[in-house]
């Protein structure tokens, strides 16, 4: 049933790329259900142009955490200012779709009626539940999913399957020619699809006609392009981009090539076709869902072990799920995604 009346909704999911992403499906039923109501979001500051992605997201409310911890003192005048932007609005409902104590104390100081979040076997922090008046479980099915059923039972109504991102950034060509982006970089080392696998792929793609892109965003991550790009004439490595700006090349792509990373969920968000790679972490989890997205999960008798270093590091020169993920598989499934290859 629609509802008219204005609420006001604070969200606060602070990080990262790929979890900001996958609320977008939640905050877009709650707008269907609510039409009229506004939303804030309390987001980490690396992450602040994310939230007006949405067209439903009122107010970015910007926050350093991980700034200020490294200085308390000489930041003290921008927690305070952060605090009266916080509390200049009384909401009606505020939802924590974070889980931590970081987010539970932000949602305290926050002036709401009613503070909704995860109950104790979903919070990865279980202390944050006293923080809230309301606690919801929800299955543990994909992260998506679980976020659009914290978001119903807190606003009184029943979550569907479906997947609507509503990502609002228009769509720019980097390059007349067709590109294919490869998002190498991610956080964490077990994560990392294997560097002589990226060269293998490069090689695969070579008589393709595509051009390979290589975004970067750190000196590291930019080290590992300028190594792929090598002699090869068709990979690009991009200039660094604001994040914005990047997301509007993302939408002009033929497709994109992924380890499990945030530019990767962003490509799916925008329904980009996309060849998902993924090691220590679960696609049923954290995949894409989007019907352009193919996830390719890693086969190994410890797959999905969810581990940031692998087990099998002093025997390996890389985790061994990955032998599952071969650069033919990956470049054969890319290109009968795009229709270049069939069979």
């Amino acid at each position: 049933m629609m509802r008219s009346h204005a609420l006001r909704v604070l969200l606060i999911k602070m990080s990262s790329l790929g979890d900001l992403i996958h609320v977008f499906p939640a905050i877009t039923e709650l707008t269907i259900q609510y039409p009229n109501l506004t939303i804030d979001w309390v987001v980490e500051e690396a992450f602040v142009a994310v939230p007006a992605w949405h067209p439903a997201v009122k107010r970015v409310i910007p926050i350093a955490l991980r700034r200020w911890r490294k200085a308390i003192w000489q930041s003290r005048s921008e927690i305070k200012a952060f605090l009266k932007q916080l509390r200049q609005t009384h909401y009606d409902v505020i939802i924590d779709a974070q889980g931590l104590i970081k987010s539970a104390v932000v949602s305290k100081l926050a002036q709401g009626t009613t503070i909704h979040g995860f109950d104790v076997e979903t919070l990865r922090e279980s202390i944050a539940r006293f923080a809230y008046h309301q606690t919801h479980p929800t299955p543990q099915i994909h992260v998506a999913l679980q976020y659009k059923a914290l978001f119903a039972q807190s606003m009184g109504y029943i979550a569907n399957d479906l997947i609507q991102y509503a990502v609002n950034v228009p769509t720019a060509h980097y390059l007349q020619q067709p590109y294919i982006f490869c998002f190498h970089g991610t956080t964490w080392d077990t994560k990392h699809w294997p560097v002589a696998y990226w060269q293998a792929f490069i090689e695969e793609m070579k008589a393709t006609g595509y051009k390979l892109i290589l975004p970067w965003g750190s000196v590291t991550e930019r080290d590992r392009a300028l190594l792929l790009q090598a002699d090869n004439t068709h990979v690009e490595v991009l200039p660094k981009q604001g994040l914005t700006d990047l997301v509007t090349l993302i939408r002009g792509a033929a497709a994109c090539v992924s380890v499990d990373t945030g530019l990767g969920h962003i490509a799916a968000a925008c329904d980009v076709p996309t060849v998902f790679l993924f090691g220590p972490t679960d696609a049923a989890r954290v995949g894409g869902l989007a019907h352009q997205q193919v996830n390719l999960q890693a086969a190994y008798q410890c797959v999905p072990c969810h581990k940031k270093s692998c087990l099998f590091v002093d025997t390996h020169a890389f985790p061994p799920c990955y032998l599952s993920l071969s650069p033919k598989r990956v470049a054969d499934t890319l290109l009968q995604k795009i229709g270049e290859r069939t069979g």
